[in-house]
Order: C-alpha cells, then structure tokens, then sequence
C-alpha cells in the first residue's frame, strides 16, 4: 500500500469513528479507540522510532525527543548504518562502548538495543560530571551532549584547563572555547548546536 494511499485510509477511518462518535456521545469504548489512534498519529511524527523511544525513555530521566533529535543528528534513523570508524545503528554506538555497556556488538542494529546502549552512556555521562544543582540545565546538557559525542576525557581535560585558567567551566560557550584550544574537535561544539537546534524543534511540535 502506498503512503498516499496510507493517508487517505487513515484520514478516512478517523472521520468515520469521529461521525460515530458524534451519534453515540455514550460510547466510551469508542471514544478510548479514537483517542488512540490520534496518540498514535501524533506519536509517530517525528520518526518511525517515535513509539520505541517513548517506552525506552519513560523510566529514565531523559525526554524522548532529546534521544529522537541525537538518532537524527547522528543516523538520520537509519538502524544499520556504520560510519568507517565503526560506529553503528540510530544512535552510533561505538562497539568498544557497547561491550563496556554490556551489549552485544552484533545486536546494535536493533533499535531498541542501540536506543538501551545510548540511554546508558548518557547515564554514565551524566554521573562523570559533578554539575552544581544551581546549573542551568541546558548548560548540563549541552556538556553531556559534547561527552557523547568527543569523549568524556575530552571533555574532563577542557574543564580541567578552563578552572585551571579561573574561567567558568560550567559555562557552554566559555567551555567550547577550550574544547577547540588546541585547534580540534570543532566537530564535537557543531555537534551540540546541531542536537539541540533539532531538540527545540521536536518540543516545539
């Protein structure tokens, strides 16, 4: 069946359901039904993934739009993809990191597995940082955003010089000045703008 096709199949059995709705304001089985699928309808306007990253993130402290914006920004939710340094599946794990996880190399094109993988590395991420509780919490996301994305040590060494120096360590844009100091890791600061201009667009929607 078509997508065209899958539209207008859906289009038609919502309107169909809100006209049965409209005779028989009593049917609350038939109220739940359609309350369902306008969820699912919603749920899944972001990706195909929408409904796996909403259960997987339900017990965790992350929002589910935060992992669906880093599997675009990394995959653009391709479950089998592999960059050449080996990094694979939606949210681009490397195989060093998910044997350290405890996952198997060969399952990470599961996207259920590869969404478990990466929600424990920003878990192992998150705790690596002493953050102070008055920091403001997109300043904490965007340094795990850079750890996930450069490495936890690269991130630790640029603190460790930005205190060294008196400077805000836990500023973001104090902080991405030392991450590229040395005339590298460019790619990691990209990253986080990327991630979380992708982000706000999710919430947003």
């Amino acid at each position: 069946m078509t997508f065209a096709k899958n539209i207008v199949l859906t289009f038609t059995l919502l309107t169909s359901a809100e006209l049965i709705l409209g005779g028989y304001q009593n049917n609350s089985t038939l109220a739940r039904t359609l309350d369902s699928e306008r969820k699912v309808i919603k749920i899944n306007s972001i990706s195909e993934y929408d409904m796996v990253f909403q259960t997987l993130a339900d017990s965790t402290e992350w929002d589910w739009k935060l992992l669906a914006a880093i599997a675009y920004t990394e995959s653009r939710f391709t479950p089998d993809i592999k960059s050449p340094r080996g990094a694979t599946g939606l949210m681009q794990i490397m195989p060093r990191t998910a044997i350290q996880q405890g996952f198997e190399v060969d399952s990470l094109t599961d996207p259920k597995t590869n969404i478990l993988a990466a929600i424990k590395v920003l878990d192992v991420t998150a705790k690596s940082f002493r953050f102070p509780k008055t920091m403001n919490e997109r300043e904490k996301l965007s340094v795990i955003l850079a750890a996930y994305n450069g490495g936890i040590g690269t991130i630790i060494e640029a603190r460790r010089a930005a205190n060294a120096d008196g400077a805000s360590f836990n500023n973001w844009s104090t902080l991405s000045n030392y991450i590229t100091r040395n005339g590298t890791h460019y790619e990691t600061v990209a990253y986080v703008s990327k991630v979380l201009r992708t982000y706000d667009k999710y919430k947003a929607s």
